[in-house]
């Protein structure tokens, strides 16, 4: 079957290479539905619908991560564990109460945790919602059958850093869409010393490779979670000249490069510096920054 993105290449007269457009730029993530809590700006609860929707009203993908309770309901829900227990300790009783909205504001007290049954609804029927779906620990054969039955195969991309994964998710889904993510090894901001860098881009290379050896045949879009100094000549961990290579090889496979600034990630000149090395689409902690420069380049 030939892929949606090699589709949209032909109807543009490209019979091999990439053919660069902003329209990929809708592809661009935003984590946790809508970023990082940031002071004076309306913070929509991690993971809950009505952060999906704000992304959706942008014209961007949120990214909601997956998780199975102990009776197998399959939720919306980032960490591993709720009150020093594991999630897949609890029933689903136990929890479909429990307020993710608090930290937000008074007015999100009442947002609960979602179940994905309720974000694949809000998505049936409307193509150009997508969502990324970070996983965590449920089985494929759950979750695939759970995207098939809404009909959303060609919405829902399986989000995960194990290339395995894609491979899994291609079998129990063959018209599918997956999303590969890579980091540095490290969550923190590190120090840009040449050693720390080296040892970054040697982490992020690894994984990267593993990708390559099958051409990028199990993927669709390919995240790379960058740190960044802005104080730097070469902002970037991995450098400029690892990334800008890594996207020309994923052009030639015709696969999508995302670039997600995961430090500094709301200093706009970062995402412009990275859509010149290349990249396609961004990830985002910080929406409203990101939005801001892609409306930018599509008006160009």
């Amino acid at each position: 079957m030939v892929k949606p993105i090699l589709v949209f290449a032909l109807a543009l007269g490209i019979s091999s290479g990439w053919a660069r457009d902003t329209r990929f730029l809708n592809l661009s993530m935003v984590h946790r539905g809508d970023g990082v809590l940031v002071p004076g700006r309306v913070n929509r609860p991690d993971n809950s619908l009505e952060a999906c929707l704000y992304a959706w009203s942008c014209d961007v993908v949120p990214e909601a991560d997956i998780r199975r309770t102990k009776d197998g309901v399959i939720i919306a829900y980032h960490n591993s564990t709720y009150k020093r227990r594991k999630i897949e300790e609890y029933d689903w009783a136990e929890l479909r109460d429990v307020s993710i909205g608090a930290a937000h504001g008074t007015e999100w007290d009442h947002v609960r945790i979602p179940l994905w049954e309720g974000l694949f609804a809000a998505m049936k029927g409307r193509p150009g919602w997508k969502i990324y779906m970070d996983y965590k620990n449920v089985p494929v054969a759950q979750s695939s059958e759970l995207v098939k039955r809404f009909g959303l195969e060609r919405q829902v991309y399986c989000h995960g850093c194990n290339y395995n994964l894609m491979r899994q998710w291609r079998q129990a889904v063959p018209n599918g869409l997956t999303s590969y993510w890579m980091y540095i090894g490290s969550w923190k901001q590190i120090p840009f010393t040449p050693e720390r860098r080296a040892e970054g881009e040697a982490f992020m290379r690894k994984h990267f490779e593993v990708a390559a050896a099958d051409n990028f045949a199990q993927v669709d879009v390919v995240h790379f979670l960058v740190q960044a100094d802005p104080s730097q000549e070469d902002p970037f961990c991995p450098s400029s000249a690892f990334l800008k290579d890594a996207v020309a090889r994923l052009h030639a496979a015709g696969k999508v490069a995302a670039g997600f600034p995961w430090t500094h990630g709301d200093d706009p000149e970062l995402y412009r510096r990275l859509w010149d090395l290349g990249f396609d689409c961004f990830g985002t902690d910080y929406p409203e920054v990101m939005n801001r420069v892609i409306a930018e380049l599509k008006s160009r």
